[in-house]
C-alpha cells in the first residue's frame, strides 16, 4: 500500500507568499511585467512538483530483518532500495515509522543496500512495517513523502531482563535420556590442545606432537551438563516480567552449554540444544 503527501518548508512558504503578493500587485496595477514574473514563478512551482514526483516514482523498498530481534534493543535491519525507472533518483531519505533518524541516499541509480538501526518497543509478531521515502529534490522548498507499507513476517522476542534468582529453573526430567543421546553424538570430542602436564599416554595427540616437536595432549569435552527447564509458574512478577526473565535465563543457560526446556501453564517444551530450539522457545514467549 502506498500513500503520499507534501510538506511545505519555510522557504516554500516564503516563495508562495511572494508569488501571491506579486499576483495581487499585477492585478491591481495591470503591469504586464509583473504578470510575466508571476507566471514564471507559478510555472517553476509546477515543474519542480512534477520533477519531485518523478524522482520518487519507480523506487521499490524491501526489508531483510536480522535473525534475532529483541524488544528494547537496537537492531540493524538491511533495507534494499531499487530504482526501476530510467533516470536516477536524487537526495532520498528513508525512515522507518517510529524512528528518529533518516538514512540518506544521495544518488540511487539501480540498487542500494542500507544498514538501518531500529528498536522495537513491544514483543510479538510483526506483519508489516511502514517506511517513509522522503525527498526535497529539486529546489528544497517542498518535501514530498511517499509512505510505503512493506509486508514482512518475523517475531520480536521479549526484552531480556537480568535475573539471578534461579527458582525459575528445575532440573529436566529427561536428563538420563538426553545424556545418553549426547554421548552417542561424541562425548570424547576434542575441545582443545595443550602442553603435556603428566596426563595419561592415551591423551597424547601424536600428529600435533610430531609437528611441534614437543608433547601435546588432547583436552576433552567436559561431562554432559544437566538440562534445565525454565518454568514461568515459578517466576515472580507480571506476565511481561516473567517472559523477560525467562528470555534472559534461556539465552544465558544455552550460551553456557546447557540443554534448556520451557514450561508455561499446560505447555511443556522438552529440553534440547541448538539455535532453532532456542528460537522456538523465545518465539513462544513472544506470542504469549
Amino acid at each position: 500500500m502506498k500513500k503520499s503527501k507534501i510538506k511545505v518548508k519555510k522557504s516554500g512558504y516564503i516563495f508562495m507568499a511572494v508569488s501571491i503578493l506579486l499576483g495581487v500587485g499585477a492585478v491591481n496595477t495591470g503591469n504586464n511585467l509583473l504578470y510575466i514574473v508571476v507566471s514564471g514563478m507559478l510555472s517553476f512551482m509546477l515543474v519542480s512538483g512534477m520533477v519531485a514526483r518523478y524522482n520518487l516514482r519507480g523506487v521499490k523498498v524491501s526489508i531483510v530483518p536480522p535473525e534475532d530481534i529483541y524488544a528494547g534493543r537496537e537492531t540493524s535491519f538491511k533495507i534494499i532500495v531499487r530504482n526501476e525507472k530510467r533516470f536516477p533518483s536524487l537526495l532520498l531519505r528513508l525512515r522507518i515509522e517510529g524512528a528518529k533518524e533518516d538514512a540518506l541516499i544521495l544518488t540511487l541509480k539501480e540498487r542500494k543496500e542500507i544498514d538501518y538501526p531500529f528498536k522495537f518497543t513491544k514483543r510479538g509478531r510483526v506483519d508489516f512495517i511502514n517506511l517513509y521515502l522522503i525527498s526535497d529534490f529539486p529546489v528544497g522548498m517542498f518535501e514530498r513523502i511517499k509512505i510505503i507499507t512493506v509486508r514482512c513476517d518475523f517475531i520480536v522476542f521479549p526484552e531480556p531482563k537480568k535475573w539471578f534468582y534461579m527458582s525459575g529453573m528445575t532440573e529436566g526430567k529427561e536428563h538420563s535420556e538426553f545424556a545418553e543421546y549426547m554421548s552417542k553424538r561424541g562425548r570424547d570430542d576434542i575441545r582443545a590442545l595443550k602442553e603435556y602436564e603428566g596426563e595419561p599416554v592415551r591423551f597424547i595427540h601424536w600428529k600435533a606432537t610430531a609437528k611441534r616437536g614437543e608433547l601435546v595432549v588432547k583436552e576433552m569435552e567436559e561431562k554432559i551438563k544437566k538440562p534445565f527447564v525454565v518454568d514461568l509458574n515459578h517466576i515472580e512478577g507480571t506476565l511481561e516480567d516473567k517472559v523477560s526473565k525467562a528470555t534472559y535465563l534461556i539465552d544465558k543457560l544455552m550460551k553456557e552449554g546447557y540443554a534448556v526446556g520451557l514450561k508455561a501453564g499446560n505447555t511443556y517444551i522438552k529440553p534440547s540444544s541448538g539455535n532453532s530450539h532456542r528460537r522456538k522457545m523465545l518465539a513462544f514467549l513472544a506470542l504469549l
